[in-house]
């Protein structure tokens, strides 16, 4: 029998927002792997209510993978800033100098405190491709609240998150 308890899901993007200044450009190539991740983050948003519990919604959706949408965020926000010869992925360059790897390690929305929030965490490797040093590795973190408790609120406070994220990051790869 037909029921009348549909619930519809809703799918979200993310639309980070990142200003980067043009720098000098180097003479070299710089190859970025798909991140990494937890693998509990696929297209279910995810919530935390505390320190060891993580939640997955059944109405609201990531419309790709966060990994993906954070990857391709941080490849075109490199490429505003012309700091590389050439970057890509890095399966699609001949041979990158510097390869650029990661792993998404927190894509939270965080209720377990009186305000909510989206909390994001992100490791980001970046070594030379012969000889294999380490030119610059961090976790970069950030927290930003909700608007409004729903999947458009996370989607909108993840987005600022990743925003901070991947200007941070920008920065400290072209200063490299």
């Amino acid at each position: 029998c037909m029921g009348t308890n549909y619930i519809p899901t809703q799918h979200y993007s993310l639309s980070a927002d990142i200003t980067t200044a043009e720098t000098t450009q180097l003479p070299v190539s710089l190859g970025i792997r798909d991140f990494d991740y937890a693998r509990f983050y696929k297209l279910p948003m995810v919530f935390r209510d505390g320190a060891h519990s993580v939640g997955f919604s059944t109405t609201d959706f990531w419309a790709e993978l966060p990994r993906d949408a954070f990857t391709r965020s941080l490849l075109d926000a490199l490429l505003a800033s012309n700091r590389f010869a050439d970057i890509g992925y890095a399966q699609d360059l001949p041979d990158p100098a510097i390869i650029l790897t990661g792993e998404v390690r927190k894509f939270d929305e965080v209720r377990a405190t009186g305000k909510w929030t989206a909390d994001c965490e992100v490791r980001f490797e970046m070594r030379t491709r012969i000889g294999d040093r380490v030119l610059w590795s961090e976790t970069l973190v950030s927290q930003e609240p909700l608007g409004s408790s729903d999947g458009a609120g996370f989607a909108e406070a993840m987005s600022r998150a990743v925003s901070t994220i991947i200007a941070e990051a920008v920065s400290k790869i072209t200063a490299v």
